[in-house]
């Protein structure tokens, strides 16, 4: 029984110490929803080809080579394939689920239109 108060103690402890996540900036939020959208879109939608993300971030400021592979693993892991673990940022994660939630409603209702827009 003690050890399991000292367990609970330790798990309350760790979880009040830890800081809270990190806020993606706007300009950063944007991205990862548009690079979602774009990448869906170019699986999705016949003849439409990606636009150059890495321009695109570098264009607004965003790191590249740290959201670009995070945006990636959210996406497999949202989509129920294999992903690496070590490269999820959770903020991003959720971003990336938000923006194929809106996505699928869209689809839902109209694939050629959502496709088109």
């Amino acid at each position: 029984m003690k050890l399991a108060a000292l367990g609970a103690s330790a798990i309350a402890l760790t979880l009040a110490l830890t800081p809270p996540a990190k806020a993606l900036d706007n300009v950063t939020r944007d991205y990862v929803a548009l690079s979602t959208a774009a990448i869906w879109v170019t699986v999705a939608c016949p003849g439409y080809e990606m636009d150059d993300l890495r321009k695109a971030a570098d264009l607004n400021g965003v790191d590249f080579s740290t959201y670009a592979p995070a945006i990636y693993a959210g996406l497999k892991a949202q989509l129920g394939q294999e992903y690496d673990r070590n490269l999820l940022i959770p903020e991003v994660t959720r971003e990336v689920r938000q923006a194929l939630a809106m996505i699928s409603t869209d689809v839902s209702r109209n694939k050629t239109k959502a496709c088109r827009d």
